[in-house]
């Protein structure tokens, strides 16, 4: 699977278009850009995720890619596109991703008015049910008694021992 990989990522920066210049061909220079890198999943719902990753030095915006591999077919571009910001949440993800065989991927680019850094390394990202909150911690009540509350009942407690 991950051979196909490679030329999905090619794929991906191609059809986004964002390597082009101004129009009229200007006379702008390229700036070098680096690859993204830090590129995380930092959440996740039953069918989306959130990835991150770290700020590139003259990057204007970001490009993203979500793949979907399914074992026994070409990996499928789901979603591609740019944001400002270096996070993306990605939705419309199966929630029976695992019992179906499909494995989803995302990597990122760098891009500036006239060039692209390339698309980092793709991570593998889950999406999956949200655990509960955690329940609120115990706190007091009818059954429960505090060392504040036998201080202030100990007048009961020795009168109990006056009626002896």
């Amino acid at each position: 699977m991950r051979k196909f990989l490679l030329p999905l990522m090619i794929l991906c920066l191609v059809c986004c278009g964002k390597n082009a210049g101004p129009e009229g061909g200007g006379s702008e220079p390229e700036i070098a850009l680096d690859k993204p890198t830090g590129l995380a999943q930092i959440d996740h719902t039953e069918n989306s995720v959130k990835v991150s990753w770290n700020a590139v030095v003259n990057a204007l915006e970001y490009q993203y890619c979500l793949t979907e591999e399914v074992e026994g077919l070409e990996p499928r571009v789901l979603a591609m596109g740019t944001t400002a910001g270096t996070y993306k949440t990605l939705g419309g993800l199966d929630p029976e991703y695992e019992q179906k065989g499909i494995a989803y991927y995302v990597s990122v680019a760098a891009v500036n008015g006239r060039s692209s850094s390339g698309y980092c390394d793709p991570i593998k990202v889950t999406p999956g049910q949200v655990p509960p909150p955690p329940p609120p911690p115990p706190g007091p009540d009818a059954t429960t008694v505090g060392a504040e509350d036998m201080a202030d009942n100990n007048d009961y407690i020795h009168a109990f021992d006056d009626a002896e």
